[in-house]
């Protein structure tokens, strides 16, 4: 799920998710696609989200923790944690995962298809894996307690994400290539 802060019928959209039992939503507040001003276009999507969250106080809570998760869930609020789904948004930096998660980012994707800094999306033909620069995105994201999410990467990126983490890594939005053989899908082997 996903909540849509210019969404002109908010009471409709938290009716939806209350209804469907969901307690907490992965909203993606970073900018996505390899192209000039990711950093700041996330930086306007974080603010506008604090500010949705904060107009909604009794309906919502953004999620910092895992004593949030369970807050949202006891106090009928929907927990909103922040998430990336590509790593475009670091640029070649990072050092910004300081600034993301003193801004509340939980969760950030490594690749969305195509290859970027961090290593090849699971539509590039040449499965590159991880690059040195991916390697130490990981270990940054360890190091903060940041989930590593390796949905929409290449096969061998996903690979290589599992060996150098050291936390459980996410595959947090696939299918089972074994019963749909597409690339977004994910093999056993994964």
């Amino acid at each position: 799920g996903s909540l849509d802060p210019q969404g002109h019928d908010i009471a409709a959209q938290l009716a939806g998710f209350r209804a469907s039992g969901l307690t907490a939503i992965n909203q993606t507040v970073g900018a996505g696609g390899n192209t000039p001003g990711r950093f700041e276009e996330t930086l306007r999507r974080i603010v506008r989200y604090q500010r949705f969250i904060a107009a909604f106080p009794d309906h919502l809570l953004h999620v910092r923790t895992a004593a949030d998760l369970r807050a949202a869930k006891d106090s009928g609020r929907l927990g909103v944690i922040f998430g990336f789904q590509d790593s475009v948004p670091l640029e070649t930096e990072a050092g910004r995962l300081d600034l993301f998660d003193l801004l509340g980012v939980r969760i950030v994707q490594l690749t969305y298809n195509r290859r970027n800094f961090v290593g090849d999306g699971c539509l590039e033909p040449g499965n590159g894996g991880l690059s040195q620069f991916g390697r130490e995105v990981v270990a940054g994201l360890n190091a903060r307690r940041m989930i590593v999410d390796a949905s929409h990467a290449a096969q061998r990126t996903i690979a290589e994400a599992i060996a150098v983490s050291t936390a459980p890594v996410a595959i947090s939005h696939t299918g089972c290539r074994a019963l749909n053989d597409v690339p977004r899908n994910t093999t056993d082997a994964d």
